[in-house]
């Protein structure tokens, strides 16, 4: 009844954060970078099975996005530990719970970036530029244009990524040399990503990070966008006047549309050595049902 306070049994992140701070005495960042690590972990755990179940039932970038519940608890020496996590977390309106869960999930909403249909835009393409001042921008169409979504790679986007995803290139030669010419593919990866995080406000980004590229290593197969990301991150992510830097790359590149260049004759993204990679780990795993991947689990013993 009385958000913000110190009372009742639910209470947001920054009220506790505030009563670590204010009350306890106790700088509670270590502890929200302990929490922040439990969830990257469980996560990670569970890479091999998201990366196959993404690659075989998304067919575009844009309709993938999934909210997942953490419950943690904090002993007497404030140190998290995992209950569970919840893969359907209630987010009824008319709950205790709005406090939280209506801004948490408005946040939600523009990390993900929904777009304005194309009737909606034709039709209102006018105010809604001069509303927004997009006019200057010479942008012709608000609407959605699936080709910043495509799935769909020219030979130079497979070329380079079978390049990357070679297990004969260390962490310091593709961390170095992956970003030397972003391609169309690699363009609208990062766009996108640096898009979302434009959107965080009370969401924190854990993956990827500038620090987080070790991590990279308990995984039996990372991803190429796992690695573009990270190298982009270790590049341009470690303070605000880089984040700029590359910001500025990036409008460039919008600029002559080239993240748009998608190929008109679908390319059959199948080949590439990475997902011949996840298939032969796929096809070694005794079971494909299980959502924990326990050898990765023990790795983080």
């Amino acid at each position: 009844e009385t958000p913000g306070d110190y009372s009742g049994h639910k209470w947001n992140l920054s009220t506790l954060w505030r009563y670590l701070s204010e009350v306890l005495c106790i700088d509670w960042r270590p502890v929200w970078e302990q929490t922040k690590e439990i969830c990257l972990k469980t996560v990670l755990c569970g890479h091999q099975h998201i990366k196959r179940e993404v690659a075989s039932q998304i067919k575009s970038e844009y309709n993938c996005y999934k909210l997942l519940g953490f419950d943690v608890f904090f002993d007497a020496n404030l140190k998290p530990w995992l209950l569970e996590v919840n893969n359907i977390p209630s987010l009824h309106a008319d709950t205790i719970d709005s406090f939280v869960n209506r801004p948490m999930v408005a946040e939600m909403f523009n990390i993900v970036g929904f777009h304005v249909s194309k009737d909606v835009a034709s039709k209102n393409q006018k105010a809604v530029s001069k509303k927004l001042g997009l006019e200057k921008l010479d942008i012709s169409n608000i609407g959605f244009d699936e080709k910043m979504y495509s799935k769909m790679k020219a030979d130079e986007d497979v070329n380079k990524q079978n390049k990357f995803m070679s297990d004969e290139l260390s962490h310091e030669e593709y961390i170095e040399n992956i970003l030397d010419d972003i391609s169309s593919s690699d363009a609208r990866t990062i766009i996108r990503s640096e898009d979302e995080l434009s959107q965080t406000v009370s969401w924190t980004r854990i993956f990827p990070t500038p620090s987080t590229h070790p991590y990279l290593q308990f995984l039996s197969s990372p991803s190429y966008p796992d690695q573009l990301l990270g190298a982009w991150e270790a590049e341009y992510g470690t303070n605000q006047e880089k984040r700029e830097e590359g910001q500025k790359i990036l409008r460039t590149l919008c600029k002559e549309k080239h993240h748009l260049k998608v190929p008109i004759n679908k390319v059959n993204t199948e080949k590439t050595e990475s997902r011949r990679a996840a298939n032969k780990e796929d096809d070694q795993s005794t079971n494909k049902g299980d959502w924990m991947d326990i050898d990765m689990f023990r790795k983080f013993q």
